[in-house]
């Protein structure tokens, strides 16, 4: 009788498993990219500011608190 890996053990190694790039420098020049900036801001950068940048351009930094969130309304005035 054979061995067969069950539900968990599978999601576990799926989840464990490498990113398919390795290449952390290029990973984060195309993200400074997306985000507005030149390879010679990015080059005066520390590499914890240029991922504070993005973690921030992402939706991970300070959140605007006072402004109401967006209604369908809002976003079909936007489009129109």
């Amino acid at each position: 009788m054979g061995f067969l890996p069950s539900e968990d053990q599978r999601k576990s190694k799926e989840r464990t498993q490498k990113p398919q790039n390795d290449r952390i420098d290029l990973l984060l020049l195309d993200n400074g990219k997306k985000i507005g900036l030149s390879f010679e801001e990015m080059n005066e950068m520390r590499v914890c500011d240029l991922l504070e940048m993005i973690e921030i351009d992402i939706g991970g930094g300070v959140q605007n608190r006072s402004a109401p969130p967006a209604s369908q309304r809002d976003i079909d005035k936007l489009f129109a």
